[in-house]
């Protein structure tokens, strides 16, 4: 049991599928959450942080940015479940295997897992037309000491490091963009583009040098948008979803 909060009905909840059970008082020990509706209409991101995931101190951090004419529901629907089928398929297979040395395989196990079972679900939906609509997500989940991190799309994972010569960015994830040649085709087929504002670097330093834990997904996100605006001022702003997970007191920190 732990505290969900979910930034598209700003609602905290304290409950194992983070659905139901609104609880007023649920505080972010240790990060912060914020997103920022663009100049296109309807916010289609969604994104949750999820206290005591799994374990006491453990969390899970995702952002699913939507996409088409019912991405917002798409990505509603991957935030408020996919918590709990990750979390269901991991104790599946921790009761299967027999050896601790199976634990890194059956993170990777439960995650592939639980995004087809996902996908499926999303596609079962009755009233619910996925044909032209879907979802990005980039999950990272706490356990201990451990982290792990799953994505799909070009949502993006950093994990930023304090050094003796500034901050150090380290890009956990892969970006299915134009930098790998298979999805620059597809993009290029579908007449999409692809917009970058700010770097790894330029994101971690406004985290570490934000005025607190709970400031810094806002400070990340309003970098963004004003660089947009900058970049490409003739151009509608997109929504903009930022989840900050610090690994350690920001007094101390040497990782976020």
């Amino acid at each position: 049991m732990g505290i969900c909060i979910s930034v598209a009905s700003s609602e905290i909840h304290q409950a194992e599928d983070c659905q139901e059970n609104i609880d007023s008082n649920g505080i972010l020990r240790f990060g912060s959450l914020y997103s920022k509706q663009g100049s296109k209409g309807l916010n289609q991101d969604a994104a949750i942080f999820y206290q005591d995931y799994g374990m006491e101190s453990g969390a899970f951090c995702g952002v699913f940015d939507g996409h088409g004419k019912n991405g917002h529901i798409v990505s509603n629907m991957v935030r408020n479940r996919l918590p709990t089928l990750l979390l269901n398929q991991k104790n599946v297979l921790a009761n299967t295997k027999t050896t601790a040395d199976d634990k890194n395989s059956q993170w990777k196990e439960a995650c592939i897992s639980a995004f087809k079972v996902m996908d499926k679900e999303i596609k079962l939906q009755e009233n619910l037309d996925c044909s032209t609509s879907g979802s990005t997500g980039v999950v990272v989940v706490r356990q201990g000491e451990d982290l792990v991190i799953a994505n799909l799309g070009d949502s993006r994972a950093i994990l930023g490091t304090a050094t003796e010569n500034g901050i150090k960015a380290v890009q956990l994830t892969t970006d299915l963009k134009p930098g790998l040649p298979s999805e620059a085709e597809r993009i290029r087929s579908c007449n999409g583009r692809i917009w970058d504002v700010l770097n790894n670097n330029q994101v971690a330093s406004i985290v570490m040098e934000a005025e607190s834990e709970q400031a810094a997904a806002r400070a990340v996100v309003e970098a963004a948008t004003a660089s947009w605006k900058r970049k490409f001022p003739s151009s509608k702003v997109d929504d903009c979803t930022v989840v900050c997970l610090f690994l350690q007191n920001q007094k101390e920190q040497h990782h976020i």
